[in-house]
């Protein structure tokens, strides 16, 4: 399955490598980036499979501060789980790095191969897009929403499981729960609904009350 993945990597001839055996042998979508800023501003621009940040021993402080942003202080809405790449040996970083809640820590490897079942192994944990679109619900509509989610799914979409959802799918599947849920979540709706649109990049056609 095709997936999109943003890359933070400063180092140029690396990145490339990497990115044309990510495009070339497993026809994913990639986006480099070369900066902690950049990294942000995709995110809030769009939706990502999995991010992977390349964490350099000179700038180590800046790469824990972008994780602990994204997974710690959720200034930034995301559910991709982030992969991180690292020059950085030292116990203790690895370790606040882990507590953060990254999916996986790996040295640079001289060849970034080695990188690819790493990255595919984190990207089959995901659970894909169904399982982000049920974090997101479970957060701010509770654990009973997955239940719902499913069975709405299965509704408007005649999907026999919510892991058959595909992106292209969720734009209706979006507009059928700002419908279906509103009579039943008044203002938990609004907030759920816009943290759908930024998490997937989506905008929907917002009925009259």
């Amino acid at each position: 399955m095709k997936s999109k993945i943003l890359i933070l990597e400063k180092n140029e001839h690396y990145a490339e490598r990497l990115q044309k055996m990510l495009t070339g042998m497993l026809d994913h979508q990639v986006v480099l980036v070369t900066s902690e800023l950049a990294v942000v501003r995709e995110l809030t621009a769009s939706f990502f499979d999995l991010i992977v940040l390349g964490i350099h021993q000179a700038r180590a402080k800046e790469g824990l501060r972008l994780i602990e942003i994204l997974l710690v202080e959720k200034k930034v809405v995301t559910v991709a789980p982030i992969m991180v790449v690292s020059d950085v040996q030292d116990p203790a970083f690895i370790q606040q790095c882990v507590k953060a809640g990254i999916a996986d820590y790996m040295l640079y490897p001289e060849d970034p191969v080695e990188v690819l079942p790493r990255l595919e192994k984190v990207l089959n944990k995901s659970g894909g897009i169904s399982e982000m679109l049920v974090r997101v619900s479970t957060t701010f509509l509770g654990p009973a929403s997955r239940v719902f989610i499913e069975q709405q799914a299965k509704k408007k979409l005649n999907l026999s499981s919510l892991k058959d959802l595909q992106r292209d799918q969720l734009p209706d599947l979006l507009r059928h729960l700002a419908i279906t849920i509103r009579p039943i979540l008044k203002e938990k709706v609004a907030v759920f609904i816009r943290r759908l649109e930024q998490v997937f990049g989506l905008k929907h056609e917002r009925e009259n009350d």
